[in-house]
């Protein structure tokens, strides 16, 4: 299971149905198709990968869905990602939060002040992204 701009789709990346599914589901928010299909190939083996390209579209699939983490970039239209990591936290104070971003660090300062739990920049080693998520599990 993974979203396209906030649609959620049965089935894996080949297209197959998979409804007894029983991954815990991470929201991705990235605006870079690239950099959203990386996360999502990488990730979908042992997570129910929910994606979107904004923070408002984001936001609505984290209301809608109980997710284990939130991973998210910074700059994203619509709603930006420290808005979106400020209205996640005033919902749930609960959920990791992992930052992924080229943001200056001013930015990345403001989004471990709004609660974001770990910052990586880009370029950052997915390995250690893997690391944080697994021990979610």
């Amino acid at each position: 299971m993974y979203t396209k701009t906030g649609k959620i789709l049965l089935g894996d990346n080949n297209g197959s149905s998979n409804i007894s599914d029983d991954r815990k589901k991470i929201l991705i928010a990235e605006d870079d198709p690239s950099v959203m299909e990386f996360l999502v190939e990488v990730f979908n083996e042992k997570f129910m990968c929910l994606t979107a390209s904004n923070g408002k579209d984001a936001y609505k699939l984290f209301r809608q869905q109980q997710v284990l983490s939130l991973i998210t970039d910074i700059y994203m239209p619509e709603m930006d990602g420290l808005q979106l990591i400020q209205k996640v936290r005033s919902y749930s104070g609960k959920i990791p939060i992992f930052v992924i971003s080229g943001a200056n660090k001013k930015y990345l300062t403001f989004a471990r002040k709004a609660g974001a739990n770990k910052i990586f920049e880009k370029p950052f080693e997915i390995e250690d992204l893997m690391t944080n998520l697994s021990a979610l599990q």
